[in-house]
């Protein structure tokens, strides 16, 4: 659980094949962004997040700001991704399907995004 003094937060990133364009999450702040640009979009995230917790942490929000559910759409993407990384692995890090091509899921400590001690 993510709390003001620690905690993980995931960022999920995949390439929907049908618009061009990147999607991502930031899970845990129900944070969703698109961009043409997987790198652009990655940046993005972290600042939107960063910016995020320390509202909370400033304002001394409550914590469930920090643990919060992601829409479903993301929560079935990530589901699908996952469902296939174990069944199919390839030597250049994408899973290619039809309708998107999985990028990259990361974790950054609360603490190192924005700083928090």
């Amino acid at each position: 659980m993510n709390t003001k003094k620690s905690g993980k937060l995931t960022f999920f990133i995949y390439k929907d094949v049908s618009t061009d364009t990147y999607v991502g999450a930031c899970l845990e702040l129900c944070i969703v962004k698109e961009s043409e640009d997987a790198n652009k979009l990655k940046c993005d995230l972290e600042e939107a997040a960063k910016g995020f917790v320390e509202a909370v942490v400033k304002k001394n929000l409550p914590d469930d700001l920090l643990n919060q559910k992601p829409p479903q759409e993301i929560s079935d993407m990530l589901r699908k991704c996952f469902d296939m990384l174990l069944v199919e692995s390839t030597q250049s890090g994408l899973v290619k399907r039809n309708d998107f091509e999985f990028v990259s899921v990361s974790t950054e400590p609360v603490s190192e995004l924005c700083h928090v001690s």
